[in-house]
């Protein structure tokens, strides 16, 4: 039996972490234009952190941000409660009002429970409706869903109608 040459593999770029003005800016004014949304993160630490030297995967889904509860032992040493990581390759291809929803979004992850502490919540749909409702289809993915969506309404509106989409009781 013989056996091929492997294809030797393209040495992965080193990833660091950088704790981000930018990003902590950002969030910063959302909690200041939204305060009932995003009043919760005064009661926290949260750190900002931007990704470098990762690269897209392709044929995958790509995450560009990332809300991360900080586990107690790193709590300890970074005194954050969550951490918000962002891609740099991600925040660069985006203009500033689709940054600005990228952190709502992320944001949108975390919560204060009845009892104070942190929680970590789970999406709506693909995104959550409070950033839909703010900043529109700003993704591809949510453009995508949006258009699912119309052809849904065309399909239970009445012939001829201009009214809304009539649903099952």
């Amino acid at each position: 039996m013989v056996r091929r040459a492997r294809k030797p593999r393209e040495p992965r770029a080193r990833v660091t972490y950088e704790e981000s003005d930018v990003v902590r800016e950002v969030a910063h004014r959302l909690v200041r234009v939204y305060p009932a949304h995003f009043g919760w993160i005064n009661s926290f630490a949260i750190g900002y952190v931007m990704v470098h030297g990762s690269r897209r995967r392709e044929g995958e889904i790509d995450v560009a941000a990332k809300f991360r509860k900080v586990p107690p032992v790193y709590h300890g040493i970074t005194g954050y409660d969550a951490v918000v990581e962002v891609h740099e390759w991600a925040w660069t291809e985006l203009a500033a009002e689709q940054q600005e929803a990228l952190i709502a979004h992320e944001l949108c992850h975390g919560e204060m429970t009845e009892k104070g502490t942190l929680r970590v919540v789970k999406h709506d749909l693909a995104e959550f409706r409070w950033v839909v409702a703010n900043y529109g289809a700003w993704q591809p993915e949510v453009r995508a869903f949006e258009e699912q969506l119309a052809l849904f309404d065309r399909k239970r509106r009445p012939k001829g109608s201009d009214q809304p989409p009539v649903l099952p009781a």
